[in-house]
């Protein structure tokens, strides 16, 4: 961006310029929540496709998911190394859980 202005002594007066350069920055990916559901005692397995549904970067930089976490006691949730993850309730357990999930655009992590 270029700015010209006038300086003056109030006697003389010269025009000058200054270059603006704004320098960009990486914004952070978005994520969104996501929902799954499974039937009592049966499997659930998601991917990382399914994690980055709705999620948005403004940069476009290419999204990855960044480790998948489960804290609770409900069942085992386990990485299958391949970018999908199968989620066990224990038995007969119905209800909520609630997964964690991070996702990187290459240089930041949300």
């Amino acid at each position: 961006m270029d700015i010209s202005f006038d300086i003056s002594d109030g006697t003389n007066t010269v025009q000058a310029s200054a270059d603006l350069t704004v320098n960009p920055v990486n914004d952070l990916p978005v994520p969104q929540d996501q929902q799954f559901s499974v039937e009592e005692d049966g499997t659930l397995i998601f991917t990382d496709a399914d994690l980055l549904t709705g999620a948005t970067d403004i940069e476009g930089d290419n999204l990855t998911v960044e480790g998948v976490t489960y804290d609770g006691g409900d069942g085992i949730l386990t990485d299958n190394g391949n970018g999908t993850y199968t989620f066990a309730p224990n038995e007969n357990f119905n209800g909520d859980v609630n997964f964690g999930f991070d996702v990187s655009d290459g240089t930041d992590t949300v």
